[in-house]
């Protein structure tokens, strides 16, 4: 039920500001450390950060680009279309990129900060994947303006 209505949240949203309360929910409904929501800026050819939660605000800021063969999990999860997994070990935190796929491909990528190995955790895989396809619309929006002005 909390994931039915963290989407349903989610789809309500209509530009991306919108979005941080409703990744705060994901983050705290995954208990994940943070998240950063990554589109695809095509004129630049690479991902940025555009929201984040779990971090300080100045942290959304200082993150660079990330070009679509970067040898990173956003870059992985961008290309592959595939959960892209950075395992963490000894104490530390892992991650796991879940790629946005749209209508026509790879819109961005959500990278959850996770804890106590989850990030192998296929439950979370799965939940994940379910929210991340909610911000999908959000991301496609802004591509599409920027086709259409283009």
């Amino acid at each position: 039920a909390e994931v039915a209505d963290l989407c349903t949240r989610v789809a309500r949203a209509s530009n991306l500001t919108q979005l941080e309360p409703r990744l705060a929910d994901a983050v705290r409904m995954l208990n994940a450390v943070g998240a950063v929501l990554w589109t695809w800026e095509r004129h630049k050819k690479a991902l940025r950060a555009r929201v984040s939660c779990g971090y300080a605000e100045d942290v959304l800021a200082r993150f660079p680009v990330v070009g679509r063969d970067a040898d990173n999990a956003i870059g992985v999860a961008f290309r592959s279309g595939k959960i892209a997994v950075v395992d963490g070990g000894d104490g530390e935190t892992g991650a796991i990129a879940v790629p946005l796929l749209g209508p026509d491909g790879c819109v961005g990528v959500l990278a959850l900060e996770v804890r106590h190995g989850d990030e192998r955790n296929d439950a979370l895989h799965a939940i994940a994947s379910i929210v991340a396809a909610q911000f999908v619309p959000l991301c496609v929006a802004p591509a599409l303006a920027e086709a259409v002005n283009s």
